[in-house]
């Protein structure tokens, strides 16, 4: 944990460095932290989020809702023209670029007019600062506006030499502005991290310069421009930048993989899927079918599936990470009473039945959240086999009683828990059986449940923890385990970090093995994630030692504290083992998503 204040301005500050390295995931973390830091938040505070939020959902092709975060902003910022109307103006015509050429190009005009009559003021006033600033957001209006010229003149031939020409001007008065402005900052000390802005923007002017004489047929002139932004480019920080020259430069001839994951987990598809681009989700899922034909060559049929899969996964991830980091994150991260976990956590369930019942795609992807009476747990006297009809029919009526209960019949704060564990059966090659002949794990739930009751105040955030109150969340009840289908499970696997959101408490049943195996170490991680919110428990149930009465046998229940050991379960594939390599595709998408649970 960080020894920082915990303050508005520290998050903001951290969100920057995020913005920096273009790290957008932990940048939107940075400002729910900031958020929450805060009980009332001023009109600046407020302006703040939702500029950076808008910057943020822009880069990550959410063109709508970052319109409405900066018009928003626009409309709170009562002071006139000042920097902050002529960032968000500037932004929303960097948007509008990608919707309305020529609503972008008058939105630009008017941030470039703005930032121009900013300077002019600066100068008067003999105000460095504001000279400094009002530089930056005119050298990054001009830049905007040449490239929305050079759009406008790509794809309407009639007027496309002279509005190059118009192009190539703004876009050589933005380097110049860049180059002025490093000089005055190497002259006068670099004030708010403007040098890092100020060659961003140089080198981009550079290579998008290459593109308007590419564009004019002017070859030698464009490479001289792409070969001055790829000198540049080499020493910067952003990997943005470095990508955008480089495909300048003619480095897109080269053969990329596009399943590779970043390190939050996603893959280009997902990046096109979460934009909802079709056209960039149509380019990726071609480049990804070549790469599927020649992994099968001689199975067509292989290969449409492989790529629908990843498709179907790329979906679920999107619909994840809506809930999760739009709509639960949010709720995690405010301010509460050490006594007010149960409130929390019926908040999180709350939100989760809207978000399903409100979203036809959401609703289709996860199943509803659904635990049975910790007393209906105990009177099926051992773990139910998937296999098995009888068991099956079983749990599914007990299943059935909780949905048509009353609200008088629930208790008012349902403390449900969730139970990770080997599928025992599984070492035996009984991979659809969860539990061996003497009904180890079923006992060792039932032992953890009891120790969990009488140890409440060490192990639980509850108040007053009663035997009516414990539900228990069962895996073969909302995973799919008969459909050894690639994919088939999805659904249930994709939904783990929400399931376990949902629930009080995680029990790990550990034993030699335990940390070893995948899903089991995925689930640890996910939860001593969430437990830096303090809402949550992640407790380890402990059998009892070789040789005690099985039936006097009491095992131990302690605080599990394991976030720096799991930490690797993205990475080490050889220390953490699965049973189905397809699976680990699914284990590494999760895990670099726990970075983005755990509270900053």
């Amino acid at each position: 944990m960080t020894e920082h204040p915990q303050t508005f301005d520290h998050f903001v500050a951290l969100a920057d460095r995020y913005f920096e390295t273009a790290a957008w995931e932990e940048a939107s973390r940075a400002l729910d932290a900031a958020d929450a830091a805060t009980r009332i938040i001023s009109k600046e505070q407020l302006i703040a989020l939702d500029t950076r939020r808008g910057h943020i959902e822009r880069r990550k092709g959410n063109y709508q809702q970052a319109v409405r975060l900066l018009v928003q902003a626009l409309a709170a910022n009562t002071e006139g023209q000042n920097l902050t109307h002529v960032d968000i103006t500037c932004e929303l015509g960097n948007i509008y670029m990608k919707i309305d050429f020529i609503k972008a190009r008058d939105l630009l005009l008017e941030a470039l007019q703005g930032a121009e009559q900013l300077s002019k003021q600066a100068d008067l006033h003999d105000d460095l600062d504001l000279s400094i600033s009002a530089k930056v957001q005119a050298c990054r209006a001009v830049g905007k506006l040449g490239m929305t010229k050079y759009h406008i003149a790509t794809t309407a031939p009639v007027r496309r030499h002279p509005l190059l020409e118009e192009a190539i001007d703004d876009l050589e008065r933005r380097v110049q502005l860049a180059e002025s402005l490093q000089h005055q900052l190497e002259r006068y000390g670099d004030r708010g991290n403007h040098a890092f802005r100020a060659n961003v923007m140089r080198i981009l002017g550079l290579g998008r310069l290459a593109l308007c004489y590419t564009a004019l047929h002017q070859h030698e002139q464009a490479l001289q421009y792409v070969r001055a932004a790829a000198e540049s480019a080499s020493r910067s920080t952003d990997p943005l930048v470095q990508g955008l020259i480089r495909f300048y430069h003619g480095m897109r001839s080269l053969r990329s993989r596009f399943d590779r994951h970043d390190e939050v987990g996603y893959t280009a598809l997902d990046y096109a899927v979460l934009a909802d681009d079709p056209k960039c989700t149509a380019i990726v899922t071609r480049s990804l079918r070549d790469e599927m034909d020649s992994r099968f060559p001689d199975e067509e049929a292989e290969a449409d599936r492989q790529v629908a899969i990843k498709l179907a996964e790329a979906h679920r991830r999107k619909q994840y990470r809506d809930i999760f980091q739009l709509a639960f994150r949010p709720i995690l991260a405010k301010t509460s009473s050490s006594f007010d976990s149960d409130a929390r956590l019926y908040d999180l369930r709350v939100q989760y039945t809207i978000e399903l019942k409100t979203d036809l795609r959401k609703r289709e992807l996860f199943d509803k959240f659904r635990s049975i009476p910790y007393s209906a747990f105990k009177s099926l006297g051992r773990l139910p086999k998937p296999s098995n009809v009888d068991d099956m029919a079983g749990l599914r009526e007990h299943l059935r009683a909780e949905v048509h209960r009353t609200e008088e019949q629930l208790p008012a704060w349902p403390y449900i828990v969730f139970f990770s564990y080997e599928w025992r059966r599984r070492r035996v090659g009984r991979l659809n059986e969860p539990d061996d002949n003497d009904h180890t794990q079923y006992n060792r739930m039932v032992d953890a449940v009891e120790l969990l009751l009488e140890n409440q105040d060490k192990t639980t955030r509850t108040r007053k923890l009663t035997r009516d109150r414990v539900f228990i969340w069962l895996d073969v009840a909302s995973i799919d385990q008969n459909n050894q289908v690639p994919g088939a499970q999805g659904s249930g696997v994709s939904a783990l970090p929400l399931v376990v959101t949902l629930c009080n408490t995680v029990i790990s049943l550990v034993d030699d093995s335990y940390f070893s195996r995948a899903w089991c170490a995925v689930e640890a991680l996910l939860m001593q994630s969430l437990v830096s919110y303090g809402h949550h428990a992640h407790l380890e149930h402990h059998a009892p030692q070789l040789g005690t009465d099985k039936q006097q046998a009491r095992g131990t229940l302690i605080p599990s504290r394991r976030l720096k050991q799991l930490q690797d379960v993205a990475t080490n594939d050889t220390k953490y083992a699965v049973t189905k390599l397809e699976d680990r595709a699914s284990i590494r998408f999760l895990a670099r998503q726990a970075q983005l649970l755990e509270k900053l």
